[in-house]
């Protein structure tokens, strides 16, 4: 018995991991139709965009029709795209298809830097504090003078700070002027106390609002001096900060090895009045804070996908953007996109409408394949695990006193070669809980080494929303043969979100299979086990039928015509003995029957499987 139970769970793991196999098999057959869709696309449209050309470099390398679309909508003499009017982020996204081939991008590089300008939208401030909140004496130098404050026991500042400074924000920080921005700022605190003074800088938007800190903080004895500059910069074609370019033109930098913290607190601090952009997921990829994290995944809509409201896009390619953030983050929110994503494929394989850019971009950030050329580090560099080193976010890797190598490359856009391995604790090790799909954290999010960490909160049902109706679809049990399941979210729950359209999509068939195929092991266990029985049962509700059907004959009486009378006796064929009414076929141990063979027969297959 025990050799046959531990056989039954030993086919149920086989069946069951065939089961994921299978999946897993299903979804790469699907991944696999997207990338010949888009390549499918490419070839026979018979014009393409230098988006649709860009994407689809960034999704499949080098190709000769997309490379000689970007080659004519560079502008002549300059290394800037489109043509017509040399954009920050499509000059940006050019460099990163040129990264990712390892075609030499330095042109476009400089380009990009000679549009840097400093910043003018935000308001910056000096910060000095002395240990455990010491009273002190502090002088401020720059250009060539000294100017002196105090410091008073509650924090609160007075003196003369001079002409880039005022006494601000309740007497506790300096605002710098506009005019000063530029300037380095040297501090030295000297008096009885025997501590550290500390300095750093302060910013916020000019209109007020969330102040953040530099993450750039000095430190120095009594006595010493420490220095500050506001560094705070962004692109510009019109003398003008553009949001959106330095969001794409800092990530691609970024992904060439460049310095860009100076982009940092324009973007941080601008991210709520550019929330259509998506902000976080590029914030993310640039500093690998959890802010950042817990915004980019309280976005996601449904649990499926990513379409921010006043989006100059749509739900793929802001979904895209969101995936090239958190694909190599261990993300369940990502896992569970990109199995969403596979189930609104076109007929063909593509996404909206077979439409190039976003199935490229969809492709890059979710499924991304190494492809050919030459050292740059998303295209022919050296595979950074094959080499021993890891792939890790690169403010990650900075932080733990890594090397980022960019001559090695990494398959997910937002992580760098290094040569320490970034360990993130558990979930439970930092005391937070993870959420399903269907839920959100009513505390903290944070990244953790195995997936999305609720810290500080509890895991609470995400309210049904009628995203289906703010997307143009109708909320049904089902939709119909000429409509589409868009994946929408419902306000009930088991109802779709349905389009009109051509190509039903249908979902769950392969969960519904193995399922079946579940329920169908478990009879098979049940009839291997409980086999002796179940003849037992057969043999005796067999008998009890027959002997209410009439009538029996004397116990020598002829025996059945298909049987044996008694294990002794010949069969016999002929016709009965007239003796009066035909008795009942009588079962008896050791007579068989053909459903009875039947059964042993099923029954013995079933003993040769279980060996």
């Amino acid at each position: 018995m025990k050799k046959r139970v531990l056989f039954a769970c030993l086919l149920v793991i086989v069946v069951i991991s065939s089961s994921v196999y299978a999946e897993d098999a299903n979804s790469q057959a699907k991944i696999d139709k997207a990338y010949q869709c888009i390549q499918d696309q490419i070839k026979t449209k018979s014009t393409l965009s230098l988006q649709d050309a860009v994407f689809g470099v960034l999704a499949l390398g080098a190709d000769s029709k997309t490379s000689s679309v970007i080659d004519s909508e560079k502008k002549a003499n300059e290394f800037c795209w489109p043509k017509a009017s040399c954009a920050i982020k499509d000059t940006a996204q050019v460099l990163m298809a040129y990264d990712r081939t390892g075609k030499d991008s330095k042109g476009i590089k400089d380009w990009l830097l000679s549009k840097v300008i400093n910043e003018k939208d935000l308001t910056w401030y000096l910060e000095i504090d002395t240990d455990n909140h010491a009273p002190s004496e502090c002088t401020l130098t720059y250009d060539s003078g000294d100017h002196k404050i105090s410091i008073k026991e509650d924090m609160t500042l007075t003196g003369s700070p001079g002409s880039c400074f005022e006494i601000s924000y309740g007497g506790y920080w300096l605002k710098i002027k506009d005019q000063c921005l530029d300037k380095q700022f040297d501090v030295s605190c000297d008096d009885s106390n025997q501590g550290n003074f500390i300095t750093t800088l302060v910013y916020q938007k000019k209109a007020g609002g969330t102040v953040y800190v530099s993450s750039d903080t000095h430190s120095s004895a009594k006595g010493g001096t420490t220095s500050e500059k506001v560094d705070s910069k962004c692109f510009s074609t019109a003398n003008k900060c553009d949001y959106e370019g330095t969001l794409w033109a800092a990530m691609a930098l970024s992904k060439q090895g460049e310095n860009v913290k100076s982009y940092i607190p324009y973007l941080l601090t601008l991210s709520d009045d550019n929330q259509k952009y998506l902000p976080s997921s590029f914030l993310y990829i640039l500093t690998a804070g959890d802010d950042s994290y817990a915004d980019l995944i309280q976005k996601q809509k449904g649990g499926k996908y990513w379409d921010n409201v006043g989006s100059p896009y749509n739900r793929y390619y802001d979904s895209a953007l969101a995936l090239l953030a958190l694909a190599g983050a261990n993300s369940a929110e990502a896992g569970a996109a990109k199995d969403y994503f596979l189930t609104v494929q076109t007929t063909e394989g593509c996404w909206n409408n077979n439409n190039i850019r976003d199935t490229g971009f969809l492709l890059f950030a979710a499924w991304p394949k190494s492809v050919g050329g030459g050292g740059g580090t998303g295209g022919g560099g050296a595979d950074c695990v094959s080499a021993n080193y890891f792939c890790e976010p690169r403010n990650d890797c900075l932080g733990v006193g890594g090397t980022t190598l960019d001559n090695f490359q990494c398959t997910n856009f937002a992580e760098a070669c290094c040569t320490k391995k970034v360990l993130d604790a558990t979930c439970d090790e930092k005391g937070g809980l993870i959420c399903s799909s269907n839920q959100q954290c009513s505390g903290t999010t944070e990244r953790a080494a195995d997936g999305s960490c609720c810290v500080g909160g509890a895991c609470q049902e995400i309210p049904a929303q009628n995203v289906c109706a703010a997307t143009g679809g109708s909320c049904q049990t089902s939709c119909l043969s000429t409509e589409e399941e868009t994946g929408s979210a419902c306000p009930i729950t088991g109802d779709v979100c349905c389009v009109q359209g051509t190509t039903p999509v249908k979902t769950g068939g392969n969960w519904t299979w193995a399922i079946i195929i579940g329920v169908l092991i478990i009879i098979i266990v049940i009839l291997i086990i409980y086999r002796r029985k179940l003849q037992m049962w057969w043999h005796s509700r067999k008998k009890g039928r027959e002997g209410n059907t009439g009538p029996r004959g004397p116990p020598g009486g002829p025996g059945p015509r298909y049987g044996m009378a008694s294990p002794r006796m010949m069969p016999r064929y002929g016709a009965p003995v007239n003796r009066g009414p035909a008795p009942t076929p009588r079962v008896t141990r050791g007579v068989k029957s053909p459903q009875d063979k039947e059964m042993e027969e099923t029954m013995r297959k079933l003993k040769e499987m279980s060996g």
